[in-house]
């Protein structure tokens, strides 16, 4: 299987099971931000705010790998996520929540497929 240059690996492990690590090139993270409309309790909007949240991990996600490919990455280990919640209110009325999701872990070049067994 041959490994495409662009694809960036990417584990909540501090290893890639068959490669070594070459380099560590530091810390990057990736941020994704929802805005949310004052919540209620209807199934649309429910299901609405599923799909905004969801956006925002998966764009965290992407600003992750491009910042690591950036970086001269090939992969990145160790992720996790962390995200925060802020409401925003008028005269004690709650406006809308905002979340900010973000992905982070280190960036590292790994071994080629195949080098690190020995091919």
């Amino acid at each position: 299987m041959t490994e495409q240059k662009d694809v960036i690996i990417v584990t909540t492990d501090y290893t890639v099971p068959g490669r070594n690590v070459q380099a560590a090139l530091g810390v990057v993270w990736g941020t994704g931000v929802a805005v949310l409309p004052k919540p209620s309790r209807s199934k649309p909007q429910a299901e609405d705010q599923v799909k905004r949240a969801d956006t925002a991990r998966r764009q965290a996600y992407r600003v992750l790998t491009e910042r690591a490919r950036e970086m001269g990455a090939n992969a990145v280990i160790g992720i996790g996520m962390d995200s925060l919640a802020m409401t925003e209110t008028l005269d004690g009325d709650t406006l809308f929540f905002r979340r900010e999701y973000t992905i982070y872990g280190t960036a590292v070049v790994i071994d080629p497929a195949g080098v690190a067994n020995g091919g």
